[in-house]
């Protein structure tokens, strides 16, 4: 018969496992994966994974990643470098809810193009800030196929236009973050293309409660005026 002494970890089940490993850090998580093929399935476990965002560097094919990822629930990505395709990215996490591709400077609207070729509901949280080569070409894309997001993050993204604004303002009504810092070429017009508040400008992003536009010179009082006429902001950063 075994005694207290013989009890240990090791003899607990998967699911109370799952529990302790949910506490660990990241870092942790990945160790502790390592140990033996129980703790393997107990830390690949979703609860352990839960609202957790990878943060890869994408410089060569690994057929294991994104299978694994798929595995542990994980929808959340911040990549840190990126060599290859955004499209790899996305044709394999097709249930991603966040992706971020900040200070990715190699990222172009021929990418965002390829990547964004249906509609992907998942997805509700984009940052393509410092993306300094991104147009309102991408932003008619992400209008069309990305109806669903949420937060959009474009600080930086200096050739964007108040263009790009209406195509917003047509394609994501569920729009509740904006962040235009340092888009120079934004003026009154855009904004009142986000108020919607143009003919041209269907209903606009009625959703809006946080609007950054710092750093944006060519913004007057009119866009104050046209935030005021037809958003209801809670945060504003001008």
């Amino acid at each position: 018969m075994k005694g207290k002494s013989d009890t240990t970890i090791h003899c607990l089940f998967p699911e109370i496992l799952a529990i302790i490993f949910s506490y660990l850090d990241i870092r942790d998580k990945g160790r502790v994966s390592q140990v033996c093929s129980k703790w393997r399935d107990a830390a690949y476990s979703r609860l352990v994974w839960r609202g957790i965002q990878a943060r890869l560097h994408l410089r060569r094919s690994n057929p294991y990643l994104f299978p694994s990822l798929a595995k542990r629930g994980i929808r959340k990505i911040r990549i840190l470098s990126l060599k290859k395709s955004l499209s790899y990215v996305i044709q394999n996490l097709p249930n991603i809810e966040s992706l971020n591709l900040k200070g990715c400077y190699n990222v172009t609207d021929i990418g965002i193009g390829h990547a964004f070729v249906k509609d992907l509901s998942s997805l509700t949280v984009l940052n393509l800030s410092l993306c300094k080569q991104i147009t309102d070409t991408s932003l008619g894309r992400i209008a069309r196929f990305l109806s669903n997001l949420e937060v959009l993050d474009l600080a930086g993204c200096c050739n964007i236009t108040n263009t790009g604004l209406l195509l917003c303002a047509w394609g994501l009504p569920k729009l509740k973050y904006l962040n235009l810092r340092s888009c120079r070429h934004i003026s009154d017009t855009g904004i009142a293309h986000l108020a919607g508040l143009n003919a041209c400008s269907a209903r606009g992003n009625k959703s809006l409660t946080t609007l950054c536009l710092q750093d944006c010179q060519k913004i007057t009082d009119n866009a104050l005026s046209n935030i005021a006429k037809g958003l209801v902001i809670y945060s504003r950063s001008i």
